[in-house]
């Protein structure tokens, strides 16, 4: 399994707000539920490869969505 990061919101609306600029972009993403073991936070998270995150990290704070990063995989 290769390993995956996920970015993880406060509230559905920063994680759509990302999304829509990550697609806009085409940072490759899914959008997905958040798994219980890594937050009880809005339930909706991204999925990326942890290739991306500094390119995730640096978009999220350019439209000022606070997103916290989970390693799994």
């Amino acid at each position: 399994m290769s390993e995956k990061a996920y970015a993880l919101f406060q509230t559905q609306s920063d994680a759509q707000r990302l999304h829509k600029v990550l697609r806009e972009r085409k940072i490759s993403h899914d959008v997905s539920p958040t798994p219980r073991d890594l937050s009880r936070s809005c339930g909706m998270a991204l999925r990326f490869s942890i290739t991306e995150i500094a390119a995730v990290s640096r978009i999220a704070e350019s439209i000022k969505v606070p997103i916290e990063i989970a390693k799994r995989g």
